[in-house]
């Protein structure tokens, strides 16, 4: 056991890049503590499992007890109509896994020839996202776990009955307790949107130089799939809260951005952060009150910014021209009432429908499957992470298979299933998951075999614990895998034993096993790896062309030939998304092994030339957003639409050399020459250089980000 493990630790220790992975694997993050749904799931699990020694047939109702943790699992994934779509595939899938998997146990070649094409399923299922990538997962270890025990027909269809059941089961626990938490996960993201703006408030007051654009998460997955029982008013109002928040970001980054060059002076400077005081303030009000049980969001409380009362607020108005203070003055307005009682006017018609629960989530099976068949069709390729993540996938399954049933290793069905949970498309991912399962089924064998072994408890006395094992499983699940290992496998030997397996027989195979099982995932991964620099430059790429659509399109709208509508609110979620995907990839490539080609230094440089961008563009569009920024001057937008032109053909530069596809160099391209522009519109609408409107200001800003990733890309090999 010593030997296999220093042995592993041994691989892991490459460079010390993957030393920081197993550092990772033993952080723990107690904001992603849930006991509610630690609680929710446990209740789920332990059902069918005293039914099942109720109704003396002790077995079947541990291996439904599996399939019901198990889906446990997935209730995390998602937010209310995904959730149960998934549970209901979970239920489908999970229980004619578990019927083929105990059908087919009994010859060697069916189940190895079955196991290795669930795991090619397995591994294209990343194509479809997250969530149902966690079903199919599910399902093929409940087919491995059944395989341990060898049934006919009937016997292996009444198995899989008791885990339909406690999957469905599950599924109703999750949907009850939607009545509990009405609104409170709506609430909650808008609140934390609040919250994230009052932050960047006090960074801008506390840092020295100006701090990075508040940077949103992806809260329209939130909203967009709402507590079915959420009333349509509420929804209403919640939409209209986060849409006032986006708002709020904009002009509160413009407004950074626009009294920067003032704060030179003093009486300005503390202007400025009087109004950053009383914003930071307003918003940690408004987050609070957003909750409808807090009193406060109905009182009319006095708020000192307004342009009457606040005199600072006039002095800074003065140093600014007339588009400008538009965005000041509607910074302001929004600042006053934000989180006090909403004044929204619904229409007459809505009456009737606001006394019912929303009703959007019927799913179209038909046209999800539809889906699903074109993404895979379109990743099967040897270019596709997916596809070579299931090759590898395949290879690991069949030969884990083959070689514990023509051994005869006991139990070797955990090989097969620390393989699939072990091996992941990326190295870092891999080798932190490896890590944390060893980790944490060594100390979780000592324990089953203390506790579950030592104390020799019946079944009726093991269905408490398993129930208190659950609930701490579930609460530590997001918080820290390898602690959730430790309680999983105590949970588990506890399962086995009341399904008829010796606990020391148990443990000692489970832990032989899973060390066996994380040898083939790393080695296999290690034999064939997909470093992820391809796909990394790959990610940058699409996060450069989404932003160059997005400013040149915002540019459009400075210059009048375009209005700002739902397709600009769109641009700008399309760029939100690929950056979060491109910082995730700059991420991940940080724990391979001899990947110096993008090290820290470089990587933090184009996050922050990026945000840069990503700021300047919001500073753009609250000018445009002011109404008052079309340009009259034909000389005017001639210079606007170079500038326009000369960061498209950068953005177009820097994509093809992170591809890999530079076909020429664009000698029409000069960073001097476009800040030279910049500061031409700057002049045009009667302000110096550095110190113009806002629109002069934002294009001075993506001048200085494209500067940034040119320097950056002219330094770095990008070729394959």
């Amino acid at each position: 056991m010593d030997s296999s493990l220093f042995s592993l630790l041994g691989v892991i220790r490459q460079n010390g890049k993957s030393l920081s992975a197993v550092k990772l694997a033993m952080q723990f993050n107690r904001g992603d503590l849930s006991f509610s749904n630690g609680l929710g799931g446990s209740i789920g699990l332990t059902i069918p499992l005293l039914l099942g020694v109720l109704l003396h047939h002790p077995a079947d109702g541990a291996i439904s007890s599996v399939g019901a943790l198990l889906a446990g699992l997935v209730a995390f994934n998602g937010y209310h109509r995904t959730r149960l779509q998934a549970l209901a595939w979970e239920a489908v899938l999970m229980s004619f896994m578990s019927f083929c998997g105990a059908l087919l146990s009994g010859n060697t070649i069916s189940f190895s020839v079955f196991a290795a094409l669930c795991a090619a399923v397995a591994g294209m299922s990343l194509t479809l996202g997250p969530t149902f990538s966690m079903v199919v997962i599910e399902a093929v270890l409940q087919m491995a776990i059944s395989s341990a025990f060898q049934l006919d027909f009937n016997q292996a269809l009444v198995r899989a009955l008791y885990v339909l059941l406690g999957v469905l089961l599950q599924l109703v626990i999750v949907m009850v307790s939607w009545l509990f938490a009405i609104g409170k996960q709506e609430f909650a993201t808008v609140s934390r949107l609040l919250e994230i703006l009052a932050e960047y408030c006090a960074a801008v007051m506390t840092e020295g130089q100006p701090p990075q654009p508040p940077i949103f998460f992806d809260y329209q997955s939130v909203l967009g799939d709402p507590n079915p029982f959420l009333r349509r008013e509420k929804l209403s109002l919640i939409r209209s809260l986060a849409s006032e928040a986006e708002q709020l970001r904009v002009n509160l980054v413009a407004f950074v951005n626009l009294t920067r060059p003032l704060c030179n002076d003093p009486i300005l400077s503390d202007a400025v952060n009087s109004i950053l005081v009383q914003a930071h303030n307003s918003l940690i009000r408004a987050a609070k009150s957003v909750f409808w049980e807090y009193k406060e969001r109905g009182l009319a409380q006095e708020f000192s910014m307004g342009l009457d009362s606040f005199s600072g607020t006039l002095v800074i108005l003065e140093s600014l021209n007339t588009t400008d203070r538009l965005v000041v003055t509607a910074l302001l307005r929004q600042l006053s009432h934000i989180g006090l009682e909403p004044r929204t006017e619904f229409p007459d018609d809505m009456g009737r429908l606001d006394q019912k629960p929303i009703r959007e989530w019927r799913p179209s099976i038909r046209n999800d499957l539809s889906a699903a068949k074109e993404v895979i069709l379109k990743n099967i390729n040897l270019e596709s992470d997916a596809f070579r993540h299931s090759i590898r996938l395949v290879v690991a399954a069949f030969i884990s298979v083959l070689v514990t049933r023509e051994t005869h290793i006991s139990r070797g069905y955990w090989v097969f299933l620390t393989v699939i949970v072990v091996l992941k498309p990326d190295y870092a991912t891999t080798i932190r998951r490896g890590v944390e399962r060893t980790v944490g089924t060594i100390l979780g064998v000592a324990l089953a075999v203390a506790v579950v072994g030592g104390l020799h408890l019946s079944h009726y006395q093991l269905i408490p614990l398993i129930f208190v094992l659950a609930v701490g499983a579930y609460w530590v699940f997001r918080a820290n895998y390898a602690i959730f290992v430790v309680l999983l496998t105590i949970l588990v030997v506890a399962l086995l034993e009341i399904a008829g397996l010796g606990v020391v027989v148990t443990a000692k195979a489970r832990l032989a096993d899973t060390l066996l099982g994380g040898f083939v995932a790393i080695g296999v991964y290690l034999i064939w790896p997909t470093w992820g620099k391809s796909n990394m430059y790959f990610k940058m790429a699409q996060l450069l062309d989404a932003q160059r659509v997005y400013a040149t399109e915002l540019i459009e709208v400075a210059i009048g030939r375009k209005g700002l509508g739902d397709e600009m609110n769109n641009l700008l979620i399309r760029a939100r998304s690929t950056r979060i995907v491109a910082e995730g990839a700059l991420e991940r490539v940080s724990y391979e092994p001899k990947q110096q080609v993008l090290g820290y230094t470089k990587r933090a440089q184009f996050i922050s030339s990026t945000r840069l961008f990503a700021g300047a563009c919001l500073s753009l569009q609250a000018a445009c957003k002011s109404g008052t920024t079309a340009i009259n001057a034909d000389e005017t937008k001639v210079t606007l639409e170079e500038i326009s032109r000369i960061i498209d053909g950068f953005y177009l530069k820097f994509i093809e050399e992170l591809r890999g596809s530079m076909r020429h160099p664009r000698a029409d391209l000069s960073l001097e020459h476009l800040e030279r522009l910049s500061n031409k519109v700057a002049l045009d609408l009667g302000r110096g250089p550095r110190r113009g409107s806002l629109i002069a200001l934002s294009l001075l800003e993506m001048t200085d980000a494209v500067r940034s990733i040119e320097e950056l890309l002219s330094t770095i090999p990008t070729e394959g």
